[in-house]
C-alpha cells in the first residue's frame, strides 16, 4: 500500500475485497483502525472463491434468497401435513421383487373366500388389573418373563355368576354385543364391525342350552346347584369319564377359569363375537379407529346400566387390533414428543456452545427449515408413519445440526466487527469442510440405494434428503440471515449479557447501601 498524498498508490483490489463490501456496515471498533481479515495470501483456491465470489453474492441477494426460502419452507410444512398413520404393514421387499410377488400371492389365496379368519371381540368380567411385580410391560415375551406376560393378573373378587339374575345378565350381554354396530357414530368410515352378528363364543348361552337338553331349567335357581352343574359342564377328563361338554372350548381356550374341585369360584369368564377384521391383516388407524370408539362406548354404557351384583367388564380383541392402533398412535405421538425433545436440546446445546443468542436462535430457525424440508419430502414421496418414518423423523434433528453450526461457531469466533466481515470470515474458515462433511456423508448414503431391502431404501433417501437440505440451508439461508440480521461486534454475547446484568445488579446494591445509610436514626438513637 503506497503513502498519503495524491501519488501514492491505493491499496490491492483483492485487499480492498476482502476489507470492504458494498451496502454493509464496516464500522471499525473504537481503538482504531479495522482489523484485517484473516485470509492471506496463503489461501487456496476454493478458500479465494468463498471469499471473493460466495460471500459477495450471498451479501448482495440475501433478501431474495430468504423470499425464496420461505416460499420453499410453506410447500415443505404443507406437504408434511400430507403424512398419516400407516394403513398397510411395513413392505420389506420390492413390488417387483419375485420372494415378495410370492409372498403376497400366498397371502391374496388365504384371503379369499368366506373361509377368511376373523378376529373376536372380546369381553372379560372378573379381571380387574394386571400387577407386573416389578417389570415393564414392554418385557413381554422376554426370559425376564418366562417368555410370556409379566406379572399376575388380579382378579375381581365380586364377580359371581351363581345367581338368576347374572345368568340372564351374562346371558344377554352376548346378543348386545353382537349389536354393537349401533354405537358407530356419524364418523365411521369403516364397514360393519360385527361380522354377521356372529355370537362366538358365550358360555352362558351354551350352558344353557346343555342344561335344555338335559330337561333342566334356566337360569338355576339355587347356587349349590348352579355351580354342580357348572363344574360337570367344565369337568376336566380323567381316566373314569370324558371331559365335560364345555371343557374343550372354553377351559381349553382359557376362556373360563373354573376353581379346581367343588369350590364356588369362577375367577373370570370371557364371551366374544366375530369382528369384520382379519388377523392376518394389517389395519391401518382409520380403519380400526371406528371399531375402537364404538366398543368403548358400548364398554362405558353397558357397565353404567348393569346390574348392581353385577361386576364390571371390560373389551378387548383376540389378536391385538387395538393394541396394533395404540402402537401406531404411538408412533405419531413419539414422533413429536421425540422431534420437540431433540429441537430443545439442539436449542439449548447452540446457546451454550456458539454462545451468542442471536446467532443460535438464527441457527435453531434454519434446523427448524430441515426438519420440515425433511419430512416434506417423506410426504411428498408418498410415505406413510410406520416404524422407518417414526425412526427417520425423530433423527432428522441430529443431522441437520451439524452443517449450521459449523458456520455459526466460525462467525462468532471471527475477530471482525461488521457482519460482513464476520461472514466472510465463516466461509472462507469453515466453507470447505462444511461442503467435503456433507460429500463424504452423501457418497457413504448413495449406496443404500441400491439396496434390496426396503427398510435400508428408505433409509438411503432419508440420509440423503437430510443431508442435501442441511447443506443447502446452511449454505444459503443461514448465511443469508447472518448476512441481513447477524449481529455485529459483541452484541448478543452471552458474556457481554452477563456482564451487563452483573453491572446493573451492582448499580442497584450499591443504590440500595446508599439509600440505607442516608436514612435518618431512629428517634430513641436521636434523644440519646
Amino acid at each position: 500500500a503506497g503513502g498519503g498524498g495524491g501519488g501514492g498508490k491505493g491499496p490491492a483490489k483483492g485487499d480492498a475485497d476482502a476489507e470492504t463490501e458494498s451496502g454493509s456496515d464496516t464500522t471499525a471498533p473504537a481503538d482504531g483502525a479495522a482489523k484485517p481479515p484473516a485470509e492471506g495470501s496463503r489461501l487456496n483456491r476454493t478458500e479465494r472463491f468463498f471469499r471473493d465470489q460466495y460471500a459477495p453474492f450471498i451479501l448482495r441477494f440475501s433478501k431474495p434468497l430468504l423470499l425464496g426460502a420461505a416460499a420453499f419452507f410453506a410447500i415443505m410444512i404443507w406437504q408434511a401435513s400430507s403424512l398419516r398413520p400407516a394403513t398397510e404393514s411395513p413392505q420389506i421387499l420390492p413390488d417387483d421383487n419375485p420372494l415378495w410377488k410370492a409372498i403376497q400371492n400366498v397371502r391374496d389365496s388365504w384371503l379369499e373366500g368366506d373361509s377368511e379368519p376373523r378376529a373376536e371381540l372380546r369381553l372379560v368380567w372378573g379381571v380387574k388389573a394386571n400387577d407386573y411385580m416389578g417389570h415393564s410391560k414392554f418385557e413381554f415375551g422376554t426370559d425376564a418373563c418366562n417368555d410370556g406376560p409379566c406379572g399376575e393378573a388380579v382378579f375381581d373378587e365380586s364377580f359371581d355368576p351363581s345367581s338368576a339374575d347374572m345368568q340372564k345378565y351374562l346371558l344377554d350381554m352376548c346378543g348386545r354385543a353382537a349389536d354393537i354396530d349401533a354405537y358407530k357414530g356419524p364418523n365411521a368410515t369403516y364397514g360393519d364391525f360385527i361380522y354377521k352378528d356372529r355370537i362366538e363364543h358365550c358360555l352362558m348361552k351354551d350352558f344353557r342350552s346343555w342344561l335344555l337338553f338335559r330337561g333342566d331349567d334356566f337360569p338355576v335357581e339355587n347356587k349349590d346347584d348352579f355351580w354342580t352343574r357348572m363344574h360337570e359342564y367344565l369337568a376336566p377328563p380323567t381316566d373314569d369319564q370324558p371331559a365335560g361338554e364345555g371343557y374343550g372350548e372354553y377351559v381349553g381356550n382359557k376362556l373360563v377359569y373354573l376353581a379346581d374341585g367343588d369350590k364356588q369360584r369362577m375367577y373370570f369368564m370371557v364371551s366374544s363375537v366375530l369382528i369384520d377384521y382379519n388377523p392376518q391383516v394389517f389395519y391401518g388407524l382409520p380403519q380400526i379407529e371406528p371399531g375402537l370408539e364404538a366398543s368403548l362406548e358400548f364398554e362405558r354404557e353397558q357397565n353404567a346400566k348393569r346390574p348392581k351384583e353385577a361386576s364390571p367388564f371390560f373389551v378387548t380383541t383376540s389378536n391385538g387390533l387395538f393394541v396394533n392402533m395404540r402402537m401406531q398412535q404411538a408412533y405419531i405421538s413419539s414422533t413429536i414428543s421425540g422431534v420437540s425433545t431433540a429441537c430443545a436440546f439442539a436449542l439449548v446445546s447452540l446457546l451454550v456452545f456458539v454462545a451468542n443468542v442471536v446467532v443460535a436462535l438464527l441457527a435453531f430457525l434454519c434446523i427448524l427449515g430441515v426438519v420440515c424440508a425433511t419430512l416434506g419430502i417423506m410426504g411428498a414421496l408418498g410415505w406413510s408413519l410406520g416404524t422407518i418414518e417414526a425412526i427417520c423423523a425423530t433423527i432428522v434433528v441430529g443431522f441437520s445440526v451439524d452443517y449450521v453450526v459449523h458456520y455459526a461457531l466460525a462467525y462468532c469466533n471471527a475477530p471482525d466487527f461488521a457482519r460482513a466481515d464476520k461472514l466472510r470470515h465463516a466461509l472462507v474458515e469453515v466453507g470447505i469442510s462444511v461442503q467435503a462433511g456433507a460429500v463424504t456423508t452423501m457418497g457413504a448414503s448413495i449406496f443404500l440405494l441400491f439396496t434390496v431391502i426396503q427398510f435400508f431404501f428408505k433409509f438411503g433417501i432419508f440420509m440423503l434428503s437430510t443431508v442435501f437440505f442441511s447443506l443447502l440451508i446452511a449454505n444459503l439461508v443461514f448465511t443469508s440471515l447472518l448476512a441481513l440480521i447477524g449481529p455485529q461486534g459483541r452484541f448478543g454475547d452471552m458474556s457481554a449479557i452477563y456482564e451487563w446484568a452483573r453491572t446493573k445488579m451492582g448499580r442497584a446494591k450499591v443504590g440500595a447501601s446508599e439509600g440505607a445509610s442516608a436514612a435518618p436514626a431512629p428517634a430513641a438513637t436521636r434523644r440519646a
